[in-house]
C-alpha cells in the first residue's frame, strides 16, 4: 500500500537511478572539501541575564547558509552549525565553526562539505563530530576543524541505498546520536524506515567502509514510503534505550482511527540498545501512536517522560517511557496544542519548561499561527512541564524568532539555548533565565 505525502515533503525526494549511481561512485567525495576562513572574524556579545529581559529579542548571529542544527562541545566553548548552501537534496553545504571568546561569540570559518549536512552529534570525548547527510555520515576531526586544517574531514560512511517504484531511493540520514559509552552511533534514515548502527571503534581506526556499519534496525516494517522513516532520536541517560520517531507508521493497520488526512499516524518506537549489534531485527521493543508527523523526541533528565513534536497535529505529546516499553497503548500522558508545525524540542530550566520551535513549514490550516510566507518570523512556545503532565493549561508564553526555527541545543550548563532559523540564515541565542 502506498500513502500519499504532504506536498512539501515530496519535492526532490525521489532520485533517478543515474543520480544515485553518481553518489555511490563518489562523484562528489569528501576529499574535495575545503576550509574557508571568515573574510573577517564576526563576533557578537553574548546575552547577559541582567540585561536580557523576557520581552527582549534573542541575540541573533548571521551564518552563511541555511542552518539545520548546532552542537556544542562539553566545555561550551565551540559551536558547530550545519549549513545548507543550495536548497537542494544533492546540493553542497558546509560546517560553520564558532567559538566563545570572553563575552563574545565569533564565527571563525566554514568547512565545505560535498552534500548539505543535517543533524550532528559529538562523541563524548569531543574528538569526533558525526554529520548526517543525504549519502550517509561525514566524520570530522574536531581538533582539526577548530584550527581550520585541511584534513578536518576524515571520511564519509555511506549507507546502502534501495530501489523503490523503479527509482533509486537514498536513505537520507537525518539525525545522529552517540551512545553514552561512545561504542556505537545511531543514524535515523528518513526514507526507508531504519536506524543505522555505526561501529565507532572501527571509525576511530579510520575505517569508513562497510565495516563501519554494524547493521540496520528496522523501525518500520510496512510498505516502503518516502519520508515514512525514522527521524528524531534520543538516548536514555542510562544508555539502555533509544527512542525514535517516524513520520508515518507504515505498520499501522488500525484504519481511520489513527489516520492523519490520507496517511497513517506516526509512531514513537523504543529500542533496546543491549540487542545491538547481535539482534538488530528484534531490537525494537514497542511502538506507540504519536500523532500526525512526529519528528523529534526529547527525554526528561530522569528518562521517565518522552516529549514528542507532532508536526502535522500542531501538538506536543508526552509519554510515560516505562509504559512505552510494556503497555505502549497506555503510555500517552499529555497532548498539548502549540504553534504551526512544531519541530525542535528541548527541556530547559531543570526540566521545568518544554521549549518548542513552531517551524511554520507546512501550509497548515489547523493552526492559528500558520502563515503562507516562508520568510515570516515565527515563534517558540514555552510550556510548563508539570502543568502539561497534569492536564492543566500549560503555555507560559511565546518568543518571536526567525523564519523556520528548526533545532534547539542547550549549552552544557543549561543557561543558553541555541536555535537554528533555517530560512533566516541565523542562529539565535536564548537566555534560559529570561524564558517566560
Amino acid at each position: 500500500m502506498k500513502y500519499p505525502l504532504v506536498a512539501y515533503l515530496s519535492r526532490m525526494k525521489i532520485l533517478i537511478a543515474g543520480m544515485l549511481l553518481m553518489i555511490l561512485l563518489g562523484a562528489c567525495n569528501s576529499s574535495a572539501a575545503t576550509n574557508h576562513p571568515a573574510h573577517a572574524t564576526s563576533c557578537m556579545p553574548l546575552p547577559v541575564s541582567t540585561a536580557y529581559k523576557p520581552s527582549s529579542s534573542p541575540l541573533t548571529v548571521a551564518v552563511p547558509g541555511h542552518p539545520f542544527a548546532s552542537t556544542i562541545t562539553s566545555d561550551g566553548q565551540w559551536i558547530f552549525v550545519s549549513l545548507d548552501s543550495s536548497n537542494g537534496l544533492l546540493g553542497s553545504g558546509s560546517l560553520a565553526v564558532l567559538q566563545k571568546q570572553g563575552t563574545n561569540i565569533c564565527l571563525l570559518r566554514t568547512i565545505a562539505l560535498p552534500y548539505h549536512p543535517l543533524g550532528m552529534a559529538l562523541t563524548h570525548d569531543n574528538r569526533l563530530l558525526l554529520v548526517a547527510n543525504v549519502t550517509g555520515v561525514a566524520v570530522i576531526d574536531v581538533a582539526q576543524a577548530r584550527v581550520g586544517a585541511q584534513g578536518a574531514i576524515l571520511g564519509t560512511i555511506q549507507e546502502d541505498s534501495q530501489v523503490h517504484s523503479n527509482a533509486a531511493v537514498v536513505k537520507e540520514a537525518i539525525e545522529v546520536v552517540v551512545a553514552g559509552d561512545d561504542r556505537y552511533a545511531f543514524v535515523s534514515n528518513e526514507n526507508d524506515g531504519t536506524v543505522g548502527v555505526l561501529d565507532l571503534q572501527r571509525v576511530r581506526q579510520h575505517d569508513f567502509g562497510s565495516g563501519a556499519v554494524a547493521g540496520q534496525i528496522p523501525v518500520n516494517n510496512g510498505p516502503l514510503n518516502m519520508n515514512s522513516g525514522a527521524v528524531g532520536m534520543a538516548i536514555s541517560s542510562d544508555n539502555r534505550y533509544l527512542y525514535v520517531t517516524s513520520r508515518i507508521n507504515t505498520d499501522d493497520t488500525s484504519g481511520d482511527r489513527r489516520m492523519c488526512g490520507d496517511y497513517p499516524q506516526g509512531s514513537l518506537a523504543v529500542i533496546d540498545i543491549a540487542r545491538v549489534p547481535h539482534d538488530l531485527p528484534h531490537a525494537v521493543l514497542a511502538h506507540a501512536a504519536a500523532g500526525c508527523g512526529p519528528v523529534r523526541v526529547a527525554l526528561s533528565s530522569s528518562g521517565t517522560v518522552a516529549w514528542v513534536t507532532a508536526q502535522g497535529s500542531n501538538k506536543v505529546l508526552a509519554f510515560n517511557t516505562a509504559q512505552l516499553r510494556g503497555h505502549a497503548d497506555h503510555a500517552l500522558l499529555a497532548s498539548v496544542p502549540v504553534g504551526s508545525a512544531p519541530t525542535g524540542i528541548i527541556l530547559a530550566d531543570n526540566d521545568a519548561k518544554v521549549v518548542v520551535t513552531n517551524s511554520n513549514r507546512i501550509n497548515n490550516t489547523n493552526s492559528q499561527s500558520a502563515t503562507n510566507d516562508p520568510m515570516a518570523p515565527s515563534t517558540l512556545t514555552i510550556l510548563d512541564a508539570k502543568s502539561a503532565l497534569a492536564g492543566r493549561p500549560a503555555q507560559l508564553g511565546t518568543i518571536t524568532v526567525g523564519a523556520f526555527p528548526r533545532e534547539l541545543t542547550g549549552t552544557p550548563g543549561g543557561q543558553t539555548l541555541y536555535l537554528t532559523n533555517f530560512n533566516s540564515n541565523t542562529l539565535s541565542l536564548i537566555n534560559v533565565e529570561a524564558l517566560p
